[in-house]
Order: C-alpha cells, then sequence, then structure tokens
C-alpha cells in the first residue's frame, strides 16, 4: 500500500482521489494514515502541505500557474458533484423536515429537560461489528485475560488489573504488552474472573471498572460516527462526551446509548434480569424484544427489567456502584438478595432456607475479603449459622 504513496510534488496529490475525499472530510484514520507515511518519508511534507492548503483554500497563489490551473478545475469538479447531490439533499430535506415539523408538534411538551440528541432504533441497533462472532469465553480460573482479535490470549497475573489503551497499543499496569497497527482496527476482550474486579481507559478517554465474573468486549478505536462496546456482567462507566460519536453499550437483549455520562450496567447473559442505574448525564434504552418499550433514565434512576416486565426506580446510585471501590452496600434488602449478589462475586453456591431468607439486612461488606470472612460477618449478623456441604455454602 505505501509503495503508492511516493509522491513528491503537489500535482502528484491532486491527482488523488483520496488525497482529496480525505482533505476535505478527515478522520482519525485518515490522520494517522497521513501522518504515518510522513514520518516514514514516503511524502514530501511541504508539497503535502501546499496541496491541502490549494483544496482548503482555493485562493491560495503560492504553487505555479499550470498547478493553480488544476487546482482550479478540480474545484470545478467538486463544486458540480456538490450542485448535483445538494439538489438531491433538498428533495430528501424537505420531506424529513415536514415529518420532523409534525413529530416535534406532537411530542412538543413531553420532554422539556435538557437532552442528549439521540439517534433513532435502527441507527443504534445497526452495529458496526458483529460482537456475537467473539469467542465466548466464560470467566473462569483465577486470572484476567485479554484476548487480542479473537486470538492472541494473554493472563494477567496480578491482584490489581489497569488497561489503559493509547495510539500505540495496550499498556497493563504501565506495562506495553501489545503493539497496534494503526491502519487496522483491533478488537480486545476483556475477561475478568469471579472475586477480582478491573479497570479500562479507553482511547477516547472513558474510563469502565468491570465486576468480577465479567466480559467487555471493545475495538482499540473508535472509527466511524459511534463508539460501541459489548457487556456481559457489570461495569461502572464514566464516558467521555462526543456529540458526534454517541456511546453504545450492547447486552444479548437490549443496548444503551449515552453520550457523556455516568452509569452501571448489570447484564449477564446467564441471568434472565438486566439493571441500569444512572449516576448523571442521559441514557436511552433500547429493548431487543419487541414487547418491552425504550425508556429514557435521568439521574438517581434504575431501569429493571426481568423477561419482558421493566420497571423504573428512584434510587441512591451509591448502594449501587459501591463494587467499585471493594464495599457491598445496602439498606434494607432481602438476605436472598444479598447471598445472590456475594455468591455471584465469588463465583460460589449459597444458599439459604425458606424461613431466613426474606430476612431485611442493611449494612457493607467488604469484597477485598476472602468468601469464608464475608459469610462470617453475615452469619453473625443475621444470627443464622453456614456451613459448607458437598461444594456449596448453606444457612439455616
Amino acid at each position: 500500500m505505501t509503495k503508492k504513496y511516493q509522491y513528491n510534488n503537489i500535482s502528484d496529490f491532486l491527482k488523488d482521489d483520496f488525497f482529496i475525499a480525505s482533505t476535505l472530510n478527515p478522520t482519525d484514520k485518515t490522520d494517522l494514515f497521513w501522518n504515518k507515511l510522513i514520518e516514514d518519508g514516503l511524502v514530501d511534507i511541504d508539497e503535502f502541505n501546499k496541496a491541502k492548503n490549494a483544496l482548503i483554500n482555493p485562493s491560495y497563489s503560492s504553487s505555479p500557474k499550470d498547478i493553480d490551473n488544476e487546482v482550479n478545475a478540480l474545484w470545478n469538479r467538486i463544486n458540480t458533484t456538490n450542485t448535483i447531490n445538494s439538489q438531491k439533499k433538498k428533495v430528501k430535506l424537505y420531506i424529513a423536515y415536514s415529518a420532523a415539523a409534525v413529530a416535534c408538534f406532537i411530542g412538543l411538551f413531553l420532554f422539556v429537560d435538557k437532552q442528549i440528541p439521540l439517534q433513532n432504533n435502527t441507527e443504534i441497533l445497526a452495529s458496526d461489528y458483529n460482537f456475537s462472532k467473539a469467542s465466548r469465553i466464560s470467566p473462569s480460573g483465577n486470572e484476567v485475560e485479554l484476548i487480542v482479535n479473537d486470538s492472541n490470549e494473554i493472563k494477567i497475573v496480578s491482584d490489581s488489573v489497569h488497561i489503559k489503551n493509547t495510539q500505540g497499543g495496550v499498556h497493563v499496569n504501565n506495562d506495553l504488552i501489545v503493539e497496534y497497527d494503526l491502519y487496522k482496527v483491533n478488537y480486545l476482550q476483556l475477561i475478568v474472573p469471579r472475586g477480582k474486579r478491573s479497570k479500562i481507559d479507553l482511547i477516547d478517554g472513558s474510563s469502565i471498572i468491570v465486576n468480577a465474573g465479567t466480559r467487555v468486549i471493545y475495538p482499540d478505536k473508535f472509527i466511524g460516527n459511534k463508539r460501541e462496546i459489548y457487556v456481559d456482567g457489570e461495569i461502572y462507566a464514566k464516558i467521555a462526551h462526543d456529540e458526534d460519536k454517541p456511546f453504545i453499550v450492547r447486552t444479548n437483549n437490549l443496548s444503551l446509548q449515552v453520550l457523556g455520562t455516568t452509569f452501571d450496567i448489570s447484564a449477564y447473559e446467564s441471568e434472565t434480569s438486566k439493571s441500569i442505574v444512572l449516576v448523571e448525564g442521559s441514557v436511552k434504552i433500547i429493548s431487543h424484544q419487541p414487547n418491552v418499550s425504550d425508556a429514557i433514565l435521568k439521574p438517581n434512576q434504575q431501569y429493571y427489567i426481568d423477561r419482558d416486565e421493566s420497571t423504573i426506580t428512584t434510587v441512591n446510585p451509591e448502594n449501587h456502584i459501591s463494587w467499585t471501590e471493594g464495599i457491598y452496600r445496602f439498606k434494607k434488602e432481602s438476605l436472598k438478595n444479598i447471598l445472590s449478589r456475594v455468591a455471584k462475586y465469588y463465583g460460589v453456591t449459597i444458599r439459604c432456607d425458606s424461613l431466613s431468607q426474606d430476612k431485611i439486612c442493611s449494612g457493607s461488606l467488604d469484597l477485598k475479603d476472602d468468601i469464608n470472612a464475608v459469610l462470617y460477618d453475615i452469619s453473625l449478623t443475621t444470627s443464622l449459622t453456614c456451613t459448607y456441604v458437598d461444594n456449596e455454602y448453606q444457612f439455616k
């Protein structure tokens, strides 16, 4: 590919359709492409800049006369094409604006709070990547795993895992472990086992804390008009604002659209229930089930769905995100739910007799302790006995 681009004069650039398109409509990917060629000395940077100036500013006059003629002819061709395209767009825009005016009139008073410009459902559901193709590796063992492009599997032996994605590659706890091809989108799958947590810093500045028993699939760079990841499990995310590229979180039966937002989503494929708690910002929830309505959340609201029954309630987000600090806080919660969350985090089986499971408890548990210490604290608080029989814990 690089042999084609060994241009040393302005005329070469102005005859290249790709150069013209990437100058008039640049993207992160095209910028990376040209910067790499310049670094490798395959193009003359002075002639490159002259060609860019000639395109961006048609009155630019520091080039020879024959080049000026070439630029004028090029702009005439571009303007002719734009005129034809704009005529087509006028018809489409007229129809779109008419439909939008009716929709606006009907829904004028439905939403007066400051909201993010949301895409329609068709755009959200149209993924740039088929996440279902990725290897479905369940979190197991004791080590965090990182899989690159569904082939290169890396086990990370550390109690604390912090993954940073930069233009140069993947850093784990400040060590570079994977170098990237600048011209290829690489997909990574992070798998966090039971009893551990990890943190991901994405290339766009967003940060994600990944809970135990979770896998997250994400690209090393976001190309196109949206940013998207796939989650099987629970994450707490702070999404960097980018109005031109909404952030899409995909799960097996719903999608979540945000711009700049902080939220927690629990969506394990193995469970029928899903939960989304909004800390700040705004999110749009798109169900993949035809009989479940979509929803828009405000801060301090929780969206909860189990099969085809969904609810929105007001909650204290701190109780839902305390796990990010290694603490499980709960208030007026049933013992059954508490034991279920503890079992999920540590990857164990816990049973409770029917007479005790409805006990209401408030307090906190330190998830940095081992499972035996946590269950001992619960037994003391509830005055129940905890025994370990046939590979499961039993409360009576």
